[in-house]
């Protein structure tokens, strides 16, 4: 597994670091637009998943709590990660893929270009498919980072990979607003794995 370690710098000399993990393989068809669309995820990568990030998390044992995504796909690894963690669960909403509204559930290749295309020319402001904006889903894991270095202790945040580049992109510009879609990070994290980011609180 692959892990970019990253660092917001804000005053104080405290460090925390968060453990960001996208659920694994979701059970819908290639190609498919599923951002709010509450699916499940393959069990066995899921359980494979958990192996894999049992044995990185085994250094890391001032882990004391655990956020997800109220999803399926995600709810199943936190659940597993949980228990054998012995550590506390929390839902919570602000970790939701992004909303992609009226094109949910619809094949990416069966969306209008002229929607995209307005969503991309329009990318911090633009509700695409009438849900979220990329402004919006930025400003809400911006609260949940100035949440989380409240709290001054390690976390696991299993989500997805919208939230992921979302936390990506305020790290390296420092502000949950975004000039241009060619800003939003190329990379996407792989189903079941993770980043980490270091934060000075």
């Amino acid at each position: 597994m692959r892990n970019w370690f990253l660092s917001w710098l804000i005053t104080g000399s405290l460090g925390m670091k968060i453990w960001l993990i996208r659920h694994a393989k979701p059970l819908v068809e290639k190609g498919l637009c599923y951002g709010r669309l509450d699916v499940r995820a393959d069990q066995s990568l899921t359980e494979l998943a958990s192996d894999n990030l049992m044995n990185a998390l085994s250094e890391s044992s001032g882990v004391k709590v655990l956020f997800t995504s109220p999803r399926q796909r995600t709810k199943q690894l936190a659940n597993l990660l949980a228990q054998r963690l012995n550590i506390s669960l929390v839902e919570e909403e602000l970790l939701a893929e992004m909303d992609f509204g009226e094109w949910e559930g619809h094949l990416w290749e069966d969306i209008p270009k002229s929607a995209i295309d307005l969503w991309t020319e329009e990318f911090n402001d633009h509700p695409f498919g009438g849900g979220e904006s990329t402004g919006q889903l930025l400003n809400r894991v911006w609260l949940l980072m100035e949440n989380a270095k409240r709290r001054h202790e390690d976390q696991i945040w299993v989500t997805h990979a919208g939230v992921i580049k979302a936390v990506q992109f305020i790290m390296n510009n420092g502000e949950p607003y975004i000039k241009s879609a060619a800003d939003w990070p190329r990379e996407t994290t792989n189903f079941g794995d993770w980043i980490t980011v270091d934060i000075t609180t």
